[in-house]
């Protein structure tokens, strides 16, 4: 694993975007048990599957988020379709990291 990140200036703005989006997705949606996945940041940032899985293994390098499990709804909701999308878990410093980026509390 490389150095941990302390926080986002000198990344990117496609990466600072990502891991602001990762963090507040995850927040508002840990309240209902759902999950931001690999597939929501490839279709809110407009790149492919494969950009957004190699900057995820870049963040999963500085430990800033964890690719938990695989999962694929079907186009139905239920099934097997083919696409398998990571759904991802930013760490408490990634967390700590962007809300101090962005001033929050």
């Amino acid at each position: 694993m490389t150095k941990s990140l302390n926080k986002l200036d000198g990344l990117p703005p496609i990466q600072v975007t990502a891991l602001i989006y990762i963090v507040l997705q995850h927040e508002d949606l840990i309240k209902r048990n759902g999950k931001v996945t690999t597939e929501d940041v490839t279709k809110k940032l407009k790149i492919t599957h494969k950009e957004t899985m190699k900057m995820i293994d870049t963040f999963r390098g500085h430990g800033l988020v964890r690719l938990d499990q695989r999962m694929s709804a079907g186009p139905s909701g239920h099934g097997y379709d083919g696409a398998l999308f990571g759904a991802l878990v930013p760490s408490s410093h990634c967390i700590r990291i962007v809300r101090n980026y962005l001033k929050l509390p």
